[in-house]
């Protein structure tokens, strides 16, 4: 019989996988790769530009990844740099049309995807589901601070 961790981490990493797996297929039609939709549909959500620190934080993703992300994006002519200083996390950037035409398109996707993927799931159980989860995340991320209790 599985432990409750084992079943834990085993859903989360099976979720996450078959995520990152839709995201590189779907991305690969615009040729980029996975983990750039969350950036893209995130700067999509912010018209009027967003700096590179903000969708990390946004993400909860490494800056670094970001910036890499935004600069192959910025190469296949997905967005462009807002201002005179574009050089630093703190410059705004936005989605050109193209940008925002992808962006468009993934989100339609991405909707369906979620639709499809919770299809069974009642709308009262989806609620329960994520405020679980949301309460083990923020435990794990107290115990990372912290360190595991001996004693609880």
């Amino acid at each position: 019989m599985l432990s409750r961790f084992e079943k834990f981490s085993y859903f989360v990493s099976m979720a996450a996988k078959m995520m990152h797996k839709l995201e590189s297929t779907e991305m690969e039609s615009i040729g980029l790769k996975g983990p750039y939709a969350l950036y893209l549909l995130t700067i999509a959500r912010h018209p009027n530009g967003i700096t590179l620190s903000k969708i990390a934080e946004i993400s909860a993703r490494d800056k670094a990844d970001v910036s890499r992300a935004v600069s192959a994006m910025t190469e296949k002519g997905l967005i462009e740099k807002l201002g005179a200083d574009n050089k630093n996390y703190r410059s705004p950037i936005s989605l050109t049309e193209k940008g925002r035409d992808a962006a468009n398109q993934l989100a339609l996707l991405s909707n369906n995807a979620v639709e499809c993927a919770s299809k069974d799931v009642s709308d009262e159980d989806r609620e329960i589901f994520y405020t679980v989860l949301e309460k083990i995340i923020l435990n794990i991320k107290k115990m990372t601070e912290t360190g595991i209790p001996e004693n609880l």
